[in-house]
């Protein structure tokens, strides 16, 4: 399994630049989650925080309020399928802001709240 994430990390490593080069924002935020949500698996919180932060920062360039939420939720459901429960729960609770705050998602947002509450 380690050589799994050795693996995608490579593969995304060597995507980001071609995404940089060929100023593809969108492309170059998404591979940043994916080597951030590694980077979880890795125990690397640090990484990941920057790396998303990094990741939303680009999507606010274009305004995708969907992408930071759904990447946020994203980040919190990697943390709870990696037992670490509360380290988890303040992305989920956020992404639920975030989706409510968009409108029309309401379902993601219920169910970021209630992965974030579950017992």
């Amino acid at each position: 399994r380690v050589a799994d994430l050795g693996g995608a990390r490579a593969s995304y490593e060597k995507a980001l630049p071609i995404y940089s080069q060929i100023e593809a924002r969108l492309g170059e935020a998404n591979v940043l989650t994916g080597i951030g949500q590694l980077a979880l698996a890795e125990n690397n919180q640090a990484e990941a925080d920057r790396l998303l932060a990094e990741a939303i920062a680009i999507y606010q360039t274009f305004e995708d309020r969907y992408s930071i939420a759904a990447q946020t939720g994203n980040y919190g459901f990697t943390l709870l399928r990696l037992g670490r429960k509360e380290q988890a729960k303040p992305y989920l609770l956020r992404a639920a802001d975030l989706f409510e705050a968009i409108g029309g998602f309401d379902v993601f947002a219920a169910q970021c709240r209630a992965a974030a509450e579950d017992d």
